[in-house]
């Protein structure tokens, strides 16, 4: 009996050990496991398995067993306390590195289906890693250099300081990425949707909040494009233009240096908007959103989840948008918007500013300032849905998409396309909808009508006159049918 009894005080210690340590662990939230285990670990039907191989080796009672039975009964329940075990902290041993989770504490936006993903019920909230797993594992290249990699001490040779005069405080600053020889471009967006940077107003609609805007620019090598740029931006006033060479790789400079110039001359602006100029868009929703909703620390814009780099040789096809390895070196982009148009308060984009010189220079500008520079800061993204973004504006094409609020932005845009597009938000009887202005203009004229009818001839002699009488001569002379006059008549 002496033998039972010590062989039952070191099962019943064996067990005690397990239920304080790997089991215990499993359910600790405080330590933060790894979240692929974590899901394993609260399994209810696990949890209630584990607790019964506690529950057995614990409740052991033998009276009087023979030798044999003895040892294959411990022998049992060490190799199931053992199994137990191994179970529940294999999650602790396998990772080295715990990667860490965040809290969406900003609006919904795609996580993607190959995301672990679990949920706290201590803080009730979700816990997600954002970006492809390839980024977990290489946490060194979100990470700023402590030297000067990439040093934005470039001037403006145009500056533009009255695009945003001295005291404003707009909602957002505009910065369109044009090129040198593109007037007819500006001058559209100037004259479209751009003319609300001149405090013009948009036709039929309330704007909730101020616009300015500017053209971004670097140096050409050809000095007539850079006279013709200085002579326009004396009479616009709305040009910016800095000392780097015009290219499609300096792109990044170009927008960076576009947040230098909101940090000097526009610092009260409550958000910027990066945009391209063959890009449409539906201003006053943006404006909208933006007044609407809590935007800290997120970049509103087509989202891209993940994506995978681009490498090439010089003079392949891919050079364009390939990235060399010391730039990024991992396959694939970290969470980010595409260029055409995106939008961020104005502190992220001056905190991406101050670390952009603290990495290498990458020149994909779009996954570079919203991928790898916002990973820094933990930034997340909302996305434009599809059917609010047309990429292919010549497919299908609906001239009345932003009067009917169907698009918030259309990308590929030339000149004719855009004046198009304004022509039918300033007249959207075009497109099946009527102002009251509209309403107005068309009683005057049939008043008009109706007073020239009695100067007519062949009513000279008629002392009154019918409905249909004055329905048909309305018809004949402002082009409308008997039914929409008799509408007009009824409002």
């Amino acid at each position: 009996m002496t033998n039972v009894r010590v062989y039952m005080e070191s099962v019943q210690q064996m067990c005690s050990e397990l239920k304080n340590t790997a089991i215990g662990r499993g359910f600790k939230k405080e330590l933060s496991p790894h979240p692929v285990f974590s899901v394993w670990m609260r399994d209810p039907s696990l949890k209630v398995t584990c607790r019964i191989f506690v529950r057995a080796c614990t409740s052991i009672r033998i009276s009087a067993p023979s030798t044999y039975k003895l040892k294959r009964l411990i022998y049992g329940c060490f190799v199931s306390v053992l199994f137990v075990y191994i179970f529940c902290v294999i999650g602790y041993i396998i990772p080295t590195v715990s990667p860490s989770v965040t809290p969406i504490t900003a609006l919904d936006f795609r996580c993607g289906n190959d995301v672990p993903v679990t949920h706290d019920a201590t803080k009730n909230q979700l816990l997600t890693f954002y970006g492809h797993k390839e980024l977990l594992n290489n946490p060194d290249v979100f990470r700023p250099s402590e030297r000067l990699l990439t040093p934005l001490d470039f001037n403006f040779s145009l500056n533009s300081p009255d695009a945003c005069h001295l005291g404003s405080k707009p909602t957002v600053v505009i910065m369109v990425l044009t090129q040198h020889e593109h007037l007819l471009e500006r001058t559209a967006i100037r004259e479209t949707w751009g003319s609300v940077a001149k405090n013009k107003p948009w036709p039929g609609r309330r704007l909730h909040g101020e616009v300015r805007m500017i053209f971004l620019l670097g140096k050409s090598t050809n000095s007539t494009l850079n006279s013709r740029v200085r002579d326009e931006a004396k009479v616009t006033k709305d040009i910016v233009q800095a000392d780097f060479q015009e290219s499609y790789y300096n792109l990044t400079l170009k927008v960076l240096m576009g947040f230098k110039w909101v940090k000097t001359f526009c610092p009260e602006t409550q958000f910027v908007m990066k945009i391209d100029e063959d890009t449409f868009i539906d201003v006053p929703r943006i404006l909208n959103l933006l007044v609407s909703l809590e935007w800290s620390n997120t970049i509103y814009g087509p989202f891209a989840f993940a994506e995978r780099v681009v490498r090439g040789n010089k003079g392949s096809k891919a050079s364009k948008t390939a990235v060399r390895m010391s730039a990024y070196p991992l396959d694939w982009y970290p969470p980010h918007v595409k260029g055409n148009m995106y939008i961020m308060p104005s502190d992220l984009a001056i905190k991406i500013l101050n670390v952009s010189q603290y990495f290498p220079y990458m020149n994909i500008e779009d996954s570079h300032i919203t991928g790898v520079l916002a990973k820094v800061f933990d930034a997340r993204h909302v996305d434009i849905p599809e059917e609010f973004y047309d990429k292919h504006p010549t497919k299908d094409l609906n001239l009345c998409d932003f009067v009917l609020e169907r698009k918030i932005m259309t990308q590929g845009t030339y000149p004719a396309l855009a004046y198009s597009f304004w022509h039918r938000i300033q007249n959207t009887q075009l497109c099946g909808i009527i102002s009251v202005e509209n309403i107005l203009k068309d009683f005057s004229r049939q008043k008009e009508i109706v007073q020239n009818m009695f100067l007519k001839r062949q009513f000279r002699n008629k002392e009154t006159f019918t409905v249909k009488d004055v329905l048909t001569e309305v018809q004949k002379n402002s082009n409308q049918t008997i039914e929409g006059v008799s509408a007009w008549r009824s409002v």
